[in-house]
């Protein structure tokens, strides 16, 4: 120790190989003692400042053993310089404090990387140094602050043992500050990291980190980063980050960008995550990735970005499936909604879609496939406006049937298209029932001359007979007719019997009342745009094709109070009640709900009713049938065993209804005694 107060201990430094050269290499290794206790470490760095430079990498570690050779104790530190005067400067020192207290048995160092200003970089392994390199002498170490100048000894050759002694013991003490060095400068290089990263100066953090060759700082600023721009909606930039790491984690990056392609509040198409999605090396990882966005986007009603998508998978087959499949998922979707115009912006936007065509011969095969297998006709009708030429009604056989479900969900838009045939078959009502009960079966009514006949309604006094041509007639034998006139008309598709009055709907959507009006419940002279009527005991109801409601007559338990409902689908009246189907397949009653008549308004999934007295009846979509009663006492019957039914009706204590095979079922306390009713 007390050598080194007056003199440096200098190490052989590896020499580049002959025919290789450096900007950038070690010119010396050397320890001295800085003032009574600091010992220090110095190494000297020579440039050819002819070779301008952006950076380089030094390596050192203190060892015995041949540079070349690989220590289990030991290893290679490593030091990045950028200072600005490393293409100032010929000899750049580097210095640092090396106490110590483990042994040590030398110490060696070699440039192994330089990035030049051009951009090349230059990598040196061990293996382009020589085995033998050329002994440095010793050197005069710079002294410290407070030391005054003291020549250097000369060395007798037989007291190199005695050196390398003392080397052993002095660098004993001093591994532990060498390790500091390169401590200190990677605390340094964290706090910096930190502040830039708190900062969102992600970039400049990954310079830094990487320029310093921390890999270990350079993966969290990645993670750091990845992070961020994952909350930023970035998702371009985080996997920008995630396979820049040392350790790239872009896999999961790919698999956050499938799942944030659209976004959950907006439905939009997030093109940074669609990018990244589609990097997933792997073809059965990235045709997973591919369908779930297709199911993301078909959930938000997106087909035709959808079919966008779908353009991307790599395999041919899985394409041209997975494009039909969208295709016709999109049309089944409209459709069964209803939803026309939304089917045509779709077809519009297939233009845009250049890895899928479709004809318009392919669009009507479609809608008349869903049609057919769907019975619902109103796609069919609505679509015959726009392809005339393809979808012909006639030729595929379309028949409206009573309360045809695709009418009664879009009767806003298909009605206006219907003619008035197919009003009238909308309308058909083959049952009726009251205090006698009436079947049409083929035209006819038995007991009567009739053989035309499509609807019947009857109440307590009269029934009503709608012939084929849109005439209107009261079966013989009413017990009301005080004079009453029907319309001498034939454009009639609906009829409904009050009390002591008649309503009938004109094809125009215009309506005639006659008979008893000493409630005003045949004002009807003014009502327009009509799409179907109800009468109660004495008011009457009428439904908008836009589907609000009218009302006139008697509110004497507020049943005309109706004005106020929207998406009302069809009405029926009760003596007192007002009954409301809306398109969602609820009900909402006005008028008298005593007795548990409001239950109805529990009723679910409901396609059609009919109501009379104080008791409703309606067919839910799974075909079968509830009845709600308001009735104080007695028992209006039961249509739980009814099966397969055209038509049906409930009277003033009892129901009835047929079947497709002609079987009529009754039930109740005033079940009429004809020889129509089968036990």
């Amino acid at each position: 120790m007390d050598e080194m107060k007056t003199e440096g201990l200098s190490f052989p430094v590896p020499r580049l190989k002959s025919g290789q050269s450096s900007p950038v290499s070690v010119g010396s290794v050397s320890l001295y003692k800085a003032g009574d206790t600091q010992a220090m470490m110095r190494i000297d760095i020579l440039r050819d400042l002819s070779v301008r430079i952006e950076s380089f990498t030094f390596k050192y570690r203190f060892s015995g053993l041949p540079f070349d050779e690989p220590d289990g104790r030991h290893g290679w530190h490593s030091f990045v310089y950028t200072d600005e005067d490393m293409n100032s400067k010929a000899t750049l020192v580097f210095r640092g404090n090396v106490p110590s207290k483990m042994k040590l048995e030398g110490c060696t160092a070699y440039v192994s990387e330089v990035k030049l200003a051009d951009g090349e970089v230059l990598t040196y392994q061990l293996s382009d140094f020589t085995d033998k390199p050329e002994p440095v002498g010793v050197t005069t170490p710079e002294p410290a602050a407070q030391a005054k100048p003291q020549p250097v000894k000369k060395r007798p050759v037989n007291s190199r043992r005695l050196a390398v002694v003392l080397t052993v013991i002095f660098f004993s003490l001093i591994i532990e500050i060498i390790g500091g060095v390169y401590i200190f400068n990677y605390t340094d290089a964290k706090k910096a990291a930190n502040t830039l990263m708190d900062q969102n100066r992600f970039n400049e953090a990954y310079k830094l980190t990487l320029d310093k060759g921390y890999d270990g700082l350079r993966q969290l600023v990645c993670v750091r980063a990845s992070e961020y721009y994952f909350e930023s909606k970035d998702i371009e930039q985080s996997y920008v980050y995630a396979s820049g790491a040392p350790t790239p984690f872009t896999d999961k990056i790919i698999d956050y960008a499938a799942q944030s392609v659209v976004d959950p509040a907006t439905g939009e198409i997030n093109e940074n995550a669609y990018r990244v999605a589609k990097m997933a090396a792997d073809d059965g990882k990235f045709s997973d990735i591919v369908h779930s966005m297709i199911k993301i986007l078909e959930n938000k009603e997106d087909f035709a970005n959808a079919l966008r998508v779908a353009s991307e998978l790599r395999s041919d087959n899985d394409r041209e499936r997975s494009e039909q499949t969208i295709f016709t998922d999109a049309v089944r979707h409209f459709l069964s909604e209803h939803r026309f115009e939304s089917l045509i912006a779709f077809i519009g936007e297939l233009n845009g879609v250049n890895s899928f065509s479709v004809s318009e011969n392919e669009i009507a095969d479609a809608i008349i496939a869903y049609a057919k297998q769907s019975q619902d006709s109103s796609s069919l009708i609505y679509f015959s406006t726009r392809y005339p030429d393809l979808i012909d009604l006639g030729s595929i056989d379309v028949a409206i049937k009573p309360d045809d479900s695709g009418i009664h969900a879009a009767l806003d838009v298909i009605w206006p298209l219907l003619t008035a045939d197919q009003k009238r078959a909308y309308h058909n009502r083959t049952v009726a029932v009251y205090k006698e009960l009436f079947v049409i079966s083929g035209g006819e009514i038995a007991g009567t001359d009739i053989s035309d006949a499509v609807s019947v309604a009857t109440n307590e006094f009269h029934t009503l007979i709608l012939r084929k041509d849109g005439t209107v007639c009261l079966l013989p034998g009413s017990r009301y007719d005080l004079g009453e006139k029907l319309p001498e008309t034939d454009d009639i598709i609906q009829i409904a019997a009050g009390l002591k009055h008649s309503v009938m709907l004109h094809a125009d959507g215009t309506v005639s009342a006659t008979g008893d009006n000493s409630y005003g419940q045949c004002d009807v002279d003014g009502w327009t745009d009509i799409a179907a009527v109800a009468a109660g005991q004495n008011f009457t109801l009428g439904l908008k094709v836009d589907g609000t409601v009218v009302a006139c007559g008697s509110n004497e338990c507020g049943q005309c109070e109706v004005s106020g409902y929207r998406n009302v689908a069809a009405v029926a009246a009760g003596a007192q009640t007002s009954v409301l189907l809306f398109s969602d397949g609820t009900v909402r009653l006005e008028g008298y709900c005593s007795y548990g008549l409001r239950e109805a308004e529990k009723l679910t999934g409901v396609v059609s009713l009919r109501a009379a007295g104080t008791t409703v009846v309606a067919k839910l979509k799974d075909g079968k049938f509830r009845l709600i009663s308001g009735a104080a006492s007695g028992n209006p019957g039961n249509p739980s065993n009814w099966s397969d039914i055209t038509g049906y009706d409930v009277g003033s204590a009892c129901i009835a209804a047929v079947d497709k095979s002609g079987n009529i079922y009754t039930s109740g306390d005033c079940v009429p005694r004809t020889n129509l009713v089968q036990e």
